[in-house]
């Protein structure tokens, strides 16, 4: 619902909006629980400190176009795994075989609405082939899992946006997911703490008054000067470059898994 919202009913600027401003209200709220969970240590800081350094620097020596293509491939690879582990309570039964298809549809859709380069046909083609490698591996079953369902319905939608030429742009393409992305993750927070009313009420303070902070920063950045230091926060191209630092630090989950899943191979 959040997603078809976005696609058509608002407008590209808008969604970009939304998603910058809801999407940095999003990060905090995700970086406070990871630090009330003791899982921000000092050690933690001096990566983070040096991976930030380093994804700042990205604008000074790659477009904007690359830039989009980097967190295209990180934020579904991201986007996907975590629609998948949420609907998966077992994180065993999560096959990476079902997330590359959508990733890799959603990068080439990008790619070629924004960038004029046509891989649509080869990445619908590796993506029945990643399927049928999972119809190998684990029969007809693999089909009916609740996630590669799921997921299956995002290979098809850009899928039919491609086929039947829908105009949209990259970025409404790209903002719808990454609000859905939001809107589920509160959504799981909020279904994970309903049980524990003082909880739950804490998560709702939070909430309200972490998005209404940002909505405040980013008033005064559309009204004040341009070029203020709240340009680092709110200009698209280092929206992507905090992005990045977030789904680089929590996506941990993702790495095991992958780092499981080559352990198994090396093994047989």
């Amino acid at each position: 619902m959040v997603a078809g919202i976005a696609v058509f009913l608002l407008e590209p600027k808008a969604i970009m909006v939304a998603y910058i401003v809801l999407g940095h209200a999003h990060f905090a709220i995700a970086y406070l629980y990871k630090y009330k969970a003791g899982k921000i240590k000092k050690m933690h800081l001096a990566k983070y400190a040096l991976l930030a350094g380093f994804v700042f620097s990205l604008p000074l020596f790659l477009s904007f176009d690359t830039i989009l293509l980097i967190i295209a491939v990180l934020f579904s690879t991201h986007f996907f795994f975590d629609e998948a582990r949420i609907l998966e309570v077992d994180l065993n039964r999560v096959s990476l075989l079902s997330i590359a298809p959508p990733v890799i549809m959603f990068v080439s859709l990008v790619v070629f609405i924004e960038m004029g380069v046509n891989v649509m046909i080869p990445a619908l083609l590796l993506s029945v082939v990643l399927y049928l490698i999972g119809v190998h591996q684990e029969g007809f079953r693999f089909l009916l899992l609740p996630h590669v369902l799921y997921l299956g319905f995002f290979v098809a939608c850009f899928t039919c946006i491609y086929l039947f030429d829908y105009e949209v742009t990259g970025m409404t393409i790209f903002g719808s997911i990454i609000l859905m992305h939001i809107a589920t993750w509160y959504f799981f927070y909020i279904k994970k703490l309903k049980s524990n009313s003082d909880k739950f009420i804490e998560f709702m303070v939070y909430l309200v008054l972490i998005n209404i902070i940002f909505i405040g920063l980013y008033y005064i950045f559309k009204t004040g000067d341009s070029d203020s230091l709240l340009k680092y926060a709110f200009d698209p191209i280092y929206y992507f470059c905090w992005a990045i630092l977030h789904i680089c630090s929590s996506s941990g989950e993702l790495f095991s898994l992958v780092k499981e899943r080559i352990g198994k191979l090396q093994i047989q």
